[in-house]
């Protein structure tokens, strides 16, 4: 992590837009490079241990500021920019179920087996579509509808996350607690360094009325990466387009 731009000073990093245009950070540039052996091993160990902790400290080093600090939205990017230039010749695999409502009557009826509904495919291409923060629509709403009125918001970061992550661990909160990710998450720092804090404090203050104000907030800042796939059916032809989720698990193409 630095404060200069390292696509200055050394060749194998370059400057990257983001989704969120840096609205939420102190910084205007990110500098990036493709991974190396050592960051790919860490990487293959945390799809191992399923540790999204040991996943983001792989890759940390591959950009010049606290990755931490990003956005969901942002790190997802990342992790795509990662993946398109670091494993530029390995294709992807994808498991999905056929969803054609006659395929699905034949298996209903007994005419086809339920597995036949099940295909995995090897996709070399992916449509890749980045949602950019609207900038100009969120400081409009936030304006005309006081949604920072009585908390200052902020959106979830990757440090948020790797603390929900080990909150969970230790059984400190429940898996999947909505409330913890959704609400807590949203509340700026200044309520709290730690998610933990802010989850607490959420807990004691937050009434409907803000945490209704909490979901027009992240609707208002969703940015990111959506990634699709075209695909058919190996049984009946049909064509679908499934939407794919990158992870620690299936980050390395190969890794299967």
């Amino acid at each position: 992590m630095t404060t200069e731009n390292l696509a200055n000073i050394d060749a194998d990093y370059v400057n990257i837009s983001l989704p969120s245009n840096f609205h939420f950070y102190d910084f205007k540039t990110l500098s990036i490079r493709p991974l190396k052996a050592k960051e790919i091993l860490k990487i293959y160990k945390a799809s191992r241990t399923n540790s999204f902790l040991m996943l983001v400290q792989a890759i940390a080093p591959c950009i010049d500021k606290d990755i931490m600090k990003l956005t969901i939205g942002d790190f997802w990017s990342v992790m795509y920019w990662l993946k398109l230039n670091s494993f530029t010749k390995s294709p992807i695999q994808v498991t999905w179920e056929c969803r054609d409502e006659k395929h699905i009557e034949q298996v209903n009826a007994g005419t086809l087996e339920p597995k036949s509904l099940n295909n995995h495919d090897i996709i070399n291409k992916t449509l890749i579509e980045e949602v950019q923060l609207d900038t100009d629509k969120l400081d409009a709403a936030l304006l005309s509808l006081g949604v920072i009125s009585r908390f200052k918001l902020n959106p979830s970061t990757i440090g948020d996350t790797c603390e929900a992550v080990d909150l969970m661990d230790a059984k400190v909160i429940e898996e999947n607690d909505d409330f913890f990710t959704k609400y807590a998450a949203h509340l700026h720092p200044d309520h709290g360094i730690k998610l933990k804090d802010r989850y607490d404090k959420a807990l004691d203050e937050l009434t409907p009325d803000d945490m209704i104000d909490i979901d027009v907030y992240a609707d208002l800042i969703k940015h990111g990466i959506n990634e699709q796939v075209k695909v058919k059916c190996k049984e009946c032809g049909a064509l679908r387009e499934v939407a794919i989720s990158l992870n620690a698990l299936d980050f390395l193409p190969y890794i299967r």
